[in-house]
């Protein structure tokens, strides 16, 4: 199975990212604070990441999440913003005021 391939499937769509970061499992896997065999796993579909992985995932590998989650806009410009709190959210999402 080619990149190009595997970019239909979420767990195809992570490992093409890590590879166009040219990022080696281990790499990636200490970043993220999980261990190589859990990278692996993500990749070949057997177990997925939490969101806070999915989100770092995409953050390392410099790819929208609109990409990683559904082959969506490889680079999203302007998908979030930094609220007052210096919190960053998608647009459209800011906090409710009571």
């Amino acid at each position: 199975m080619t990149i190009t391939e595997s970019r239909t499937t979420i767990h195809g769509r992570l490992r093409a990212a890590r590879l166009m970061a040219g990022l080696e499992q281990g790499d990636l896997a200490d970043a993220l604070g999980v261990s190589r065999g859990s990278v692996s796993n993500y990749e070949t579909g057997k177990s997925e990441p939490v969101a806070s992985v999915f989100v770092n995932w995409a953050r390392l590998t410099e790819v929208s999440l609109d990409w990683l989650a559904g082959g969506l806009n490889k680079k999203a410009p302007d998908s979030v913003e930094s609220g007052a709190d210096g919190v960053v959210r998608p647009k459209g999402f800011e906090p409710l005021a009571f």
